[in-house]
């Protein structure tokens, strides 16, 4: 008998596969728990497009082709809660329970790339769930048939859509990276898909577009919805408005398509996620970015917020196409109130995301010690502008420089366009709004870098949600509203807020509506409350500049000698 082993068919296919995608595979596809779910979905799917065929076509709501394009609206909801809620959920509790039980570090040591193994559990962990979604098709296939909906809008919507799925589990590998148990995994990472999904796509209908790309829903209005129901957008408005709004995406001065726009948005958010993932991987003590990235990064971030807007504050087809449908919801009595809504939400976002980047990349005095004795072993005297253990200050300088120019850009155009009635201001009311997010930055960044992450957030807590508070006290229950803000000058929001209001009535000419952004009794005293709330900050930031500085100093002297 020879002693040569031939592998049997599926052990030799096994072998060619990814080792980490069969391993999940074999746990998750097991019989009797897959003709549990198959039995469940099948059933599910299969009602969802009866229901709405049968239903409106037999009782002549709809023609049969109609009845058959509306039954895809259901099916499309069901397929994206299989791969986008428990596919996503699956992905952070699978790989948070593999982390828990200390078997990333065996993983670590297989001669598998970290490519590989990331992408053997971002598609074997949901295989489950891949299956269940593929078990929706055939209903897809016929109810696309049937209707004569066009193949190749279906393919491109797919396209995005599993691109956007692609995207919320590597948002679940981030995640169980840094959190060991299971359910904790889960929660924060449907948290964070929530915020994705339904928080920041808020902003698009202010005109910041570029956050409703973090979903599906502009290719499924700019490229299905139309066909899928003609019916359901004559009867619904806001139906037919999403389907006009979506045909093309305006991004400065440029048409493009809705397919192509989501997929370089989310491209560019996966590739960032995947980033994060694989340099965890390889250490799990390293910053999720480098320092280049970080910049590079936050250019890109303030280049599309700036181009999201640009068509609504230059022509005005778009612009009452979104804020005329706004005027009553949101007070828009002129455009100039738009434009301190645009200015506030510009900021606010430009300032969170910048104080993120800064946190993502801000090393400890561990680390920064490390680095330095790091750097003494191999005989050189500095820190690799890129390396973990160099300070975040350029990333700070570089997201506070970033936002000088995207106001800059913003006021230029508007100042050139039609919509909006502007004449120059004071140097202190034009500056103020960009200043005042600098100084902020710059304030995150060395509070950062002085005290670490947990201290610096209670330190926060304290400066200004304890003077919100008792703001909030002061103008409900005794009207104090000249205290109220003087007490509350720490605030970063109500501080944005004056400084935009202030310089959107200085830039009002008077010939439009009359402006009543601000209480009358904050008027008399404004210069004076946005001089004491940029000296405060000035201040702080000098002073703890001067204690940073002498820390790195003494650090860079003991460490490197």
């Amino acid at each position: 008998m020879s002693g040569h082993v031939v592998d049997s068919p599926p052990a030799a296919a096994a072998a060619t596969l990814n080792a980490i995608w069969v391993k999940s595979a074999y746990a998750r596809l097991r019989p009797r728990a897959m003709l549990a779910w198959l039995v469940i979905v099948l059933s599910v799917a299969a009602f969802l497009y009866l229901v709405v065929y049968l239903v409106t076509a037999e009782h002549r709501y709809l023609q049969h082709e109609q009845a058959a394009k509306t039954a895809l609206l259901p099916l499309i909801i069901l397929q994206a809660f299989i791969l986008m809620v428990m596919g996503t959920a699956t992905v952070a509790s699978g790989f948070a329970r593999e982390r828990g039980a200390e078997l990333l570090d065996y993983h670590r040591l297989t001669p598998m790339s970290p490519s590989s193994k990331i992408l053997g559990f971002l598609f074997g962990l949901p295989v489950r769930e891949y299956l269940l979604f593929a078990l929706t098709l055939p209903f897809v296939g016929y109810a696309a048939m049937r209707g004569d909906l066009s193949p190749w809008k279906l393919l491109l919507f797919y396209a995005v859509f599993f691109c956007s799925t692609w995207v919320y589990h590597m948002t679940a590998l981030v995640a169980a990276m840094c959190v060991k148990r299971p359910w904790s995994a889960q929660a924060i990472t449907l948290g964070m898909v929530a915020g994705l999904y339904l928080v920041l796509p808020q902003l698009g209908r202010i005109g910041f577009t570029i956050f409703e790309f973090l979903t599906v829903r502009p290719t499924f209005y700019g490229m299905v919805a139309g066909e899928v129901s003609d019916v359901t957008a004559r009867r619904n408005p806001f139906f037919e408005y999403q389907i006009q709004r979506w045909q093309q995406v305006e991004f400065f001065n440029l048409s493009l398509s809705p397919v192509l726009f989501s997929l370089l948005v989310e491209g560019f958010v996966l590739l960032s996620l995947f980033l994060v993932v694989h340099r965890k991987w390889r250490n799990e003590q390293h910053h999720p970015f480098p320092k280049l990235y970080a910049i590079f990064c936050g250019l890109v971030v303030h280049v599309v917020l700036v181009g999201s807007i640009w068509p609504f504050i230059t022509r005005l087809e778009k612009y009452n196409l979104l804020y005329g449908r706004m005027r009553g919801a949101l007070r828009l009595d002129s455009s100039m109130h738009a434009l301190l809504l645009i200015l506030f939400v510009l900021l606010a976002v430009c300032g969170v995301g910048g104080g993120v980047l800064i946190q993502l990349v801000s090393p400890t005095i561990q680390t920064m010690r490390s680095g330095l004795r790091r750097a003494r072993k191999i005989g050189s005297r500095r820190l690799s502008f890129n390396s973990d253990a160099a300070s975040a200050l350029p990333v700070a300088l570089a997201v506070s420089g970033l936002t000088f120019v995207s106001y800059s850009a913003i006021l230029a155009v508007a100042s050139h366009s039609s919509l909006f009635d502007m004449q120059p201001t004071s140097w202190l009311a034009h500056w103020a709004p960009p200043l005042l997010i600098g100084l902020l930055l710059m304030f995150v960044f060395l509070l950062s870098e002085l005290l670490g992450v947990k201290v610096m957030a209670f330190t926060l807590f304290v400066l200004w949600m304890i003077p919100f508070f008792v703001q909030v006290i002061l103008l409900g229950a005794f009207g104090r509203e000249v205290l109220a803000v003087y007490v509350g000058l720490t605030s970063p929001f109500l501080d944005l807020y004056l400084v935009c209001a202030n310089f959107v009535e200085h830039a009002h000419t008077g010939d439009a509506v009359t402006l009543d952004i601000m209480p009358a009794s904050w008027r008399t005293g404004i210069d004076a409350m946005i001089l004491s709330m940029l000296s405060l900050y000035a201040a702080a930031v000098l002073a703890l500049g001067g204690l940073w500085w002498r820390r790195h100093t003494n650090l860079r002297r003991v460490e490197l000698g």
